[in-house]
């Protein structure tokens, strides 16, 4: 009987635990890595969007026919539970970013706008006579440059 009641204690406190408001006064924009949940669990801990690495680790892995941990860049609201951490590890949709290219510039002016962005990655292939759609172009983090230019192409 005793041990009936451990269990039951040992699962309210882990339901407790799930549960709670996690650490972050403010909603945080995260790149989480890939890797395994102990990578993830360090970074999220790291940056305060989650307290407790084996707390995190653990429900993770009694979560796991939930689904996978996703790498990207996410965006997690403040006082996040570890409930709803993994509901955005797993279903989250990664944060857009913005590119506008205006309308009358030049094959140089586009290759300047795409180079100034640092969350782009790859090297950028424009040649003098290329014409980019002028519009506001959205991509993910770590987007090869190349994607954007192959988006554009007239």
């Amino acid at each position: 009987m005793l041990a009936f009641a451990g269990v039951g204690l040992t699962g309210l406190y882990a339901e407790r635990i799930f549960n709670s408001p996690g650490p972050g006064d403010i909603p945080t924009v995260e790149a989480v890595p890939r890797g395994g949940i102990g990578e993830v669990a360090d970074v999220l801990v790291r940056d305060g969007v989650a307290s407790g690495r084996f707390n995190l680790r653990i429900a993770a892995f009694l979560t796991r026919d939930e689904g996978p941990i996703r790498a990207g860049e996410f965006a997690f609201p403040a006082h996040a539970s570890l409930r709803d951490v993994l509901a955005v590890l797993r279903a989250g949709k990664p944060v857009q970013h913005s590119l506008t290219i205006p309308e009358g510039r030049t094959a140089r002016q586009i290759a300047a706008i795409i180079g100034r962005s640092d969350l782009l990655t790859g090297p950028l292939d424009l040649d003098h006579e290329a014409a980019l759609l002028p519009q506001t172009y959205l991509f993910e983090r770590g987007t090869p440059a190349a994607a954007i230019v192959a988006r554009g192409r007239a």
